[in-house]
Protein backbone atom coordinates (compact mmCIF):
# COMPACT_ATOMS: atom_id res chain seq x y z
CA UNK A 1 0.00 0.00 0.00
CA UNK A 2 1.17 3.33 -1.22
CA UNK A 3 1.30 6.41 1.98
CA UNK A 4 0.48 9.68 0.81
CA UNK A 5 2.00 12.31 3.61
CA UNK A 6 0.27 14.98 4.20
CA UNK A 7 1.60 17.81 2.55
CA UNK A 8 2.66 21.31 4.13
CA UNK A 9 3.76 24.44 2.19
CA UNK A 10 6.08 26.68 2.64
CA UNK A 11 7.77 29.78 1.22
CA UNK A 12 10.12 30.44 -0.88
CA UNK A 13 12.01 33.82 -0.19
CA UNK A 14 12.14 36.13 -3.19
CA UNK A 15 14.70 38.81 -3.80
CA UNK A 16 12.10 41.38 -3.22
CA UNK A 17 10.97 39.62 0.52
CA UNK A 18 14.25 38.84 1.73
CA UNK A 19 15.77 41.42 3.67
CA UNK A 20 12.74 40.78 6.07
CA UNK A 21 13.65 37.58 6.87
CA UNK A 22 17.07 37.76 8.32
CA UNK A 23 17.43 34.36 9.29
CA UNK A 24 17.47 32.73 5.63
CA UNK A 25 19.26 35.17 4.11
CA UNK A 26 22.52 37.09 3.69
CA UNK A 27 22.21 40.21 4.89
CA UNK A 28 24.44 40.40 8.08
CA UNK A 29 26.87 43.05 7.86
CA UNK A 30 30.01 43.39 10.51
CA UNK A 31 33.60 44.70 10.63
CA UNK A 32 36.52 42.60 10.00
CA UNK A 33 38.05 42.89 12.80
CA UNK A 34 35.31 42.66 15.63
CA UNK A 35 34.10 39.37 13.41
CA UNK A 36 34.15 36.19 14.91
CA UNK A 37 33.60 32.56 14.12
CA UNK A 38 30.81 31.07 15.56
CA UNK A 39 31.45 29.31 19.12
CA UNK A 40 32.90 25.96 19.00
CA UNK A 41 33.97 24.95 22.54
CA UNK A 42 33.13 21.53 23.13
CA UNK A 43 35.72 19.23 22.66
CA UNK A 44 35.73 16.31 20.60
CA UNK A 45 35.07 12.77 22.06
CA UNK A 46 36.56 10.81 19.04
CA UNK A 47 38.66 10.67 15.95
CA UNK A 48 35.64 11.10 14.18
CA UNK A 49 34.81 13.91 15.22
CA UNK A 50 38.45 16.01 14.96
CA UNK A 51 38.12 14.78 11.63
CA UNK A 52 35.25 16.35 11.15
CA UNK A 53 35.85 19.68 12.65
CA UNK A 54 39.38 19.58 10.70
CA UNK A 55 37.66 19.54 7.77
CA UNK A 56 34.64 21.86 9.10
CA UNK A 57 37.46 24.79 10.02
CA UNK A 58 39.01 24.44 6.47
CA UNK A 59 35.73 25.13 4.66
CA UNK A 60 35.11 28.08 6.84
CA UNK A 61 38.54 29.07 5.87
CA UNK A 62 37.75 28.95 2.35
CA UNK A 63 34.26 30.19 2.41
CA UNK A 64 35.89 33.55 4.14
CA UNK A 65 37.87 33.81 1.06
CA UNK A 66 34.82 33.25 -1.49
CA UNK A 67 36.65 30.08 -2.49
CA UNK A 68 33.48 27.38 -1.29
CA UNK A 69 29.85 27.69 -0.21
CA UNK A 70 28.96 24.06 0.03
CA UNK A 71 30.62 21.32 2.68
CA UNK A 72 29.30 17.80 2.95
CA UNK A 73 29.58 15.65 5.48
CA UNK A 74 29.40 11.82 4.27
CA UNK A 75 29.31 8.28 6.34
CA UNK A 76 30.78 5.86 3.29
CA UNK A 77 29.77 2.03 4.41
CA UNK A 78 28.13 -0.68 2.71
CA UNK A 79 26.69 -1.37 5.81
CA UNK A 80 25.19 2.18 6.23
CA UNK A 81 24.49 2.29 2.61
CA UNK A 82 22.41 -1.09 2.27
CA UNK A 83 20.80 0.26 5.49
CA UNK A 84 16.93 0.10 5.85
CA UNK A 85 15.18 3.78 6.90
CA UNK A 86 14.06 2.49 10.26
CA UNK A 87 14.82 4.25 13.64
CA UNK A 88 18.13 2.56 14.02
CA UNK A 89 19.44 4.69 11.05
CA UNK A 90 17.71 7.22 12.00
CA UNK A 91 19.53 7.44 15.55
CA UNK A 92 23.29 7.05 13.51
CA UNK A 93 21.96 10.19 11.50
CA UNK A 94 22.01 11.75 14.63
CA UNK A 95 24.38 11.02 16.07
CA UNK A 96 26.40 11.86 12.66
CA UNK A 97 24.71 15.33 13.11
CA UNK A 98 25.54 16.07 16.31
CA UNK A 99 29.74 15.31 15.69
CA UNK A 100 29.45 18.04 13.10
CA UNK A 101 27.28 20.39 15.01
CA UNK A 102 28.98 19.89 18.38
CA UNK A 103 25.81 19.88 19.52
CA UNK A 104 24.58 16.84 22.49
CA UNK A 105 21.66 15.54 20.61
CA UNK A 106 20.08 16.31 17.55
CA UNK A 107 16.30 15.97 17.28
CA UNK A 108 14.01 14.83 14.31
CA UNK A 109 12.11 17.36 12.66
CA UNK A 110 13.66 20.60 12.94
CA UNK A 111 15.96 23.34 11.59
CA UNK A 112 19.89 23.16 12.51
CA UNK A 113 22.19 25.78 10.85
CA UNK A 114 25.78 26.42 10.48
CA UNK A 115 27.63 29.61 9.38
CA UNK A 116 29.78 30.68 6.69
CA UNK A 117 31.55 34.20 6.12
CA UNK A 118 32.52 36.32 3.09
CA UNK A 119 35.28 38.82 3.90
CA UNK A 120 35.23 41.63 0.97
CA UNK A 121 39.07 42.24 0.68
CA UNK A 122 38.62 46.13 -0.10
CA UNK A 123 37.98 49.02 2.07
CA UNK A 124 37.40 48.26 5.92
CA UNK A 125 37.64 44.42 4.70
CA UNK A 126 33.97 44.12 5.71
CA UNK A 127 32.84 40.71 6.59
CA UNK A 128 29.36 39.01 6.00
CA UNK A 129 27.70 36.13 7.56
CA UNK A 130 24.99 33.70 6.29
CA UNK A 131 23.40 30.87 7.88
CA UNK A 132 23.97 27.71 6.05
CA UNK A 133 21.29 25.08 5.80
CA UNK A 134 22.07 21.09 7.16
CA UNK A 135 20.14 18.73 5.46
CA UNK A 136 20.18 14.96 5.72
CA UNK A 137 21.14 12.83 2.41
CA UNK A 138 21.28 9.00 2.35
CA UNK A 139 21.63 6.19 -0.23
CA UNK A 140 18.70 4.53 1.36
CA UNK A 141 16.01 7.07 0.17
CA UNK A 142 16.66 5.96 -3.54
CA UNK A 143 13.09 4.42 -4.89
CA UNK A 144 11.55 5.83 -1.61
CA UNK A 145 9.18 9.49 -1.28
CA UNK A 146 12.34 11.13 -0.42
CA UNK A 147 14.45 10.00 -3.61
CA UNK A 148 15.51 13.26 -4.12
CA UNK A 149 17.69 12.93 -1.18
CA UNK A 150 19.66 10.05 -2.14
CA UNK A 151 22.89 9.91 -2.17
CA UNK A 152 25.02 7.06 -3.13
CA UNK A 153 27.94 4.84 -0.85
CA UNK A 154 26.26 5.79 3.09
CA UNK A 155 24.67 8.58 4.63
CA UNK A 156 25.63 12.09 5.26
CA UNK A 157 24.82 16.26 5.26
CA UNK A 158 25.09 18.31 2.66
CA UNK A 159 25.47 22.50 4.25
CA UNK A 160 24.84 25.38 1.60
CA UNK A 161 24.59 28.98 1.55
CA UNK A 162 22.75 30.12 -1.90
CA UNK A 163 23.47 33.98 -1.04
CA UNK A 164 27.04 33.26 0.32
CA UNK A 165 27.33 31.36 -3.41
CA UNK A 166 26.04 34.47 -5.38
CA UNK A 167 27.81 36.94 -3.39
CA UNK A 168 31.21 35.14 -3.68
CA UNK A 169 30.76 34.17 -7.68
CA UNK A 170 30.38 38.68 -7.87
CA UNK A 171 33.04 38.70 -5.71
CA UNK A 172 35.68 36.67 -7.47
CA UNK A 173 34.44 37.67 -10.56
CA UNK A 174 35.49 41.33 -9.74
CA UNK A 175 38.63 40.41 -8.50
CA UNK A 176 39.58 38.40 -11.50
CA UNK A 177 38.68 41.30 -13.54
CA UNK A 178 41.08 43.03 -11.75
CA UNK A 179 43.97 41.09 -11.86
CA UNK A 180 43.39 40.92 -15.72
CA UNK A 181 43.56 44.73 -16.08
CA UNK A 182 46.93 44.37 -13.90
CA UNK A 183 48.45 41.57 -16.33
CA UNK A 184 48.23 39.49 -13.70
CA UNK A 185 47.92 35.52 -14.02
CA UNK A 186 44.17 34.78 -12.66
CA UNK A 187 43.59 31.58 -10.72
CA UNK A 188 40.91 29.50 -11.74
CA UNK A 189 37.88 29.44 -9.33
CA UNK A 190 35.09 27.07 -9.28
CA UNK A 191 32.01 27.52 -11.00
CA UNK A 192 28.59 27.08 -10.04
CA UNK A 193 24.93 26.20 -12.03
CA UNK A 194 23.98 29.27 -9.91
CA UNK A 195 24.05 32.79 -11.27
CA UNK A 196 25.35 35.85 -9.68
CA UNK A 197 22.24 37.61 -8.54
CA UNK A 198 19.79 36.34 -6.04
CA UNK A 199 17.37 36.32 -8.84
CA UNK A 200 18.86 34.21 -10.63
CA UNK A 201 19.00 32.12 -7.32
CA UNK A 202 15.13 31.84 -7.56
CA UNK A 203 14.34 30.54 -10.77
CA UNK A 204 17.56 28.23 -10.21
CA UNK A 205 15.55 27.21 -6.87
CA UNK A 206 12.68 26.76 -9.18
CA UNK A 207 13.86 24.44 -11.09
CA UNK A 208 14.94 22.06 -8.78
CA UNK A 209 11.82 21.87 -7.69
CA UNK A 210 9.66 22.00 -11.12
CA UNK A 211 12.40 18.75 -11.22
CA UNK A 212 11.79 16.70 -8.10
CA UNK A 213 11.67 12.87 -8.80
CA UNK A 214 8.35 11.26 -9.36
CA UNK A 215 9.11 9.16 -6.65
CA UNK A 216 6.64 5.86 -4.71
CA UNK A 217 4.40 8.56 -3.57
CA UNK A 218 4.55 11.37 -6.58
CA UNK A 219 7.26 14.35 -6.24
CA UNK A 220 8.60 15.20 -2.39
CA UNK A 221 7.88 18.72 -3.56
CA UNK A 222 6.50 20.47 -6.71
CA UNK A 223 5.72 24.11 -7.63
CA UNK A 224 2.22 25.75 -7.03
CA UNK A 225 0.08 27.06 -9.98
CA UNK A 226 -0.22 30.83 -9.59
CA UNK A 227 -3.24 32.22 -7.43
CA UNK A 228 -5.67 34.32 -9.75
CA UNK A 229 -5.28 37.55 -7.24
CA UNK A 230 -1.42 37.93 -7.22
CA UNK A 231 -2.25 40.94 -4.58
CA UNK A 232 -2.38 37.71 -2.42
CA UNK A 233 1.30 37.40 -2.78
CA UNK A 234 3.98 38.59 -0.98
CA UNK A 235 5.50 39.97 -3.47
CA UNK A 236 3.11 40.74 -6.31
CA UNK A 237 5.43 40.74 -8.94
CA UNK A 238 8.20 38.22 -9.71
CA UNK A 239 11.27 40.24 -9.57
CA UNK A 240 12.97 37.98 -12.99
CA UNK A 241 11.89 36.59 -16.22
CA UNK A 242 10.92 33.25 -15.44
CA UNK A 243 10.70 30.52 -19.02
CA UNK A 244 7.58 29.69 -20.68
CA UNK A 245 7.14 26.55 -18.21
CA UNK A 246 7.76 28.42 -14.95
CA UNK A 247 5.67 31.51 -16.03
CA UNK A 248 2.51 30.14 -14.62
CA UNK A 249 4.38 29.04 -11.60
CA UNK A 250 3.89 30.27 -7.94
CA UNK A 251 7.23 32.14 -7.23
CA UNK A 252 6.75 32.42 -3.29
CA UNK A 253 5.63 29.40 -2.18
CA UNK A 254 5.78 25.40 -2.82
CA UNK A 255 4.35 22.26 -1.86
CA UNK A 256 5.87 19.73 -0.03
CA UNK A 257 5.34 16.38 2.17
CA UNK A 258 7.96 18.02 4.38
CA UNK A 259 9.80 21.41 5.28
CA UNK A 260 12.28 21.01 3.07
CA UNK A 261 14.62 23.25 5.52
CA UNK A 262 14.21 20.41 7.90
CA UNK A 263 17.46 18.91 8.94
CA UNK A 264 16.54 15.30 9.52
CA UNK A 265 12.86 14.92 8.38
CA UNK A 266 11.18 11.82 10.25
CA UNK A 267 7.64 10.28 9.35
CA UNK A 268 6.21 8.14 12.89
CA UNK A 269 4.77 5.17 12.86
Amino acid sequence: MQIRYPSVTRQILTPAASNSARSLSATTLIPAAKSRLPPRTRVCASAICEKIQAARTQWTREGFQGRKSAFIVLAVSPRVARAAPDRVLKDFATKLCALYLLEEEIDEDRIYLDEIFLENPAGGRTTWKWLAGVNVFSASADRRWWQDHRIPGGLGFSVNSVGHMVKSKLLLGAIQEFERKLGESNEEFATTKVGDTLESALEFAMRTIHNATEAVSGKATELLPLPEDRQSLPVTSCPIQLPRFLADKNYCAYQGYYHTDVTIPWVRD
